[in-house]
């Protein structure tokens, strides 16, 4: 547990004043009242170092590579041509090493920006659920026993209904589902139309979201009747996704 961790739960448990906190962690009262503030330290500031052999040619360096940006891409300066230039026309007495890490510098400024993008998620309520197998241990009849965790998570609330079984059979898959159900107290819609015609059975790798394939498969990786049955009494439509 970090320091700060401590510190906010000495204080929201305890009611400890500043000076208290900081005696008790041995910290400084700055440090406690950052802690309170916020629940990440904040960044180190990094001092900027002087570089008096390498300031008098960084202009040089960034016009030849501002100058680059209208030239094709082979007959750009490299870090290494920056550095023979320098030393043959300039006489500068520089290492390799320090004009690669400018050029470094100097290029990611130059690069565009990355926008950060945002992708809104749309759940309307009772349309889609998501279903999954976990694994647990717990003491069963006094001995320690992995069961397995089937999970029914609603997409537009996050609630979730898990029941443990022994097994991953397709019976546990369906009861599970029947049980989610009665839990929830309704049904679950149709599944967005872009799940709902993808062909998913047996034509994609194995994960998480393939366990309906797999407890449901019939002959030729189809869908079993007892899966086809389940929603379509309430006339809904199977989907994998």
């Amino acid at each position: 547990m970090s320091t700060y961790e401590q510190i906010r739960r000495a204080h929201d448990r305890e009611g400890l004043s500043i000076r208290s906190l900081a005696r008790r962690f041995r910290v400084h009262r700055r440090d406690v009242r950052q802690a309170l503030a916020s629940a990440l330290p904040p960044p180190r500031k990094v001092a900027a170092r002087a570089a008096p052999k390498m300031d008098r040619w960084k202009p040089v360096i960034e016009r030849w590579l501002e100058e680059d940006r209208a030239m094709p891409r082979k007959q750009r300066h490299t870090a290494h041509r920056a550095w023979q230039r320098l030393v043959e026309e300039h006489g500068a007495e520089i290492s390799e090493t320090t004009v690669r890490r400018y050029v470094a510098v100097v290029r990611a400024r130059q690069e565009l920006p990355l926008v950060e993008v945002m992708v809104p998620q749309d759940h309307p309520f009772g349309d889609e659920a998501e279903v999954d197998f976990g694994t647990a241990s717990v003491y069963l009849a006094g001995a320690l026993t992995e069961v397995q965790l089937f999970i029914m998570r609603l997409s537009a609330s996050g609630r979730a209904y898990p029941r443990a079984y022994l097994n991953e059979a397709q019976e546990v898959f369906l009861d599970g589902h029947v049980r989610a159900f009665a839990h929830f107290d309704g049904y679950v819609g149709d599944p967005p139309p872009d799940r709902r015609h993808k062909p998913a059975w047996g034509q994609q790798e194995k994960g998480p979201h393939e366990l309906v394939a797999n407890r449901c498969q019939g002959p030729g990786g189809r869908p079993t009747e007892r899966y086809h049955a389940r929603p379509c009494r309430r006339g809904r439509l199977p989907a994998i996704c």
